[in-house]
């Protein structure tokens, strides 16, 4: 029993084994790898961003980062069980603009850093990103993204 998955630059399943995406060229298509049905809604890339998607799953399973674009990063909160929608939280663009080659959580999953393709690394607090998302009054399902010790 096995899927075929065309055009897949990147893909990835979650810790918890809930979750497979791949980025399939102007996608990317969130699967729960359970019961391998119809992906979730894709997530849409602009036109010519398609040449390369990297992806990373928070330690906890709850997020999903994707590349949107060559120099943007959405990010995702996964639906529980029963639900079938992905909520895009954030989307974090590289201050230099420079290509997107891999991205990662901390094990702890309160940073998020993108490897650039000059070998740069840029490094995102989640739990700053918490925190501006409670001031316009959006909460989170679960636990927080980051326990407020961590934030610094």
């Amino acid at each position: 029993n096995w899927k075929s998955y065309e055009g897949g630059t990147h893909s990835a399943f979650s810790r918890d084994g809930r979750w497979f995406v791949t980025c399939a060229g102007s996608e990317f298509l969130v699967h729960p790898a359970d019961r391998w049905e119809e992906p979730l809604s894709p997530i849409r890339r602009p036109l010519g961003s398609d040449q390369h998607g990297p992806v990373a799953f928070s330690p906890d399973s709850r997020l999903v980062a994707v590349a949107e674009s060559r120099y943007a990063v959405g990010l995702y909160l996964l639906p529980r069980r029963g639900e079938s929608f992905l909520k895009r939280l954030a989307v974090l663009e590289s201050p230099d603009r420079k290509p997107l080659l891999a991205l990662t959580f901390s094990p702890d999953g309160c940073h998020l850093a993108a490897l650039l393709r000059t070998g740069a690394v840029q490094i995102w607090n989640l739990g700053v990103l918490q925190d501006g998302l409670a001031r316009l009054q959006i909460e989170l399902s679960g636990a927080p993204l980051c326990e407020a010790r961590e934030r610094h």
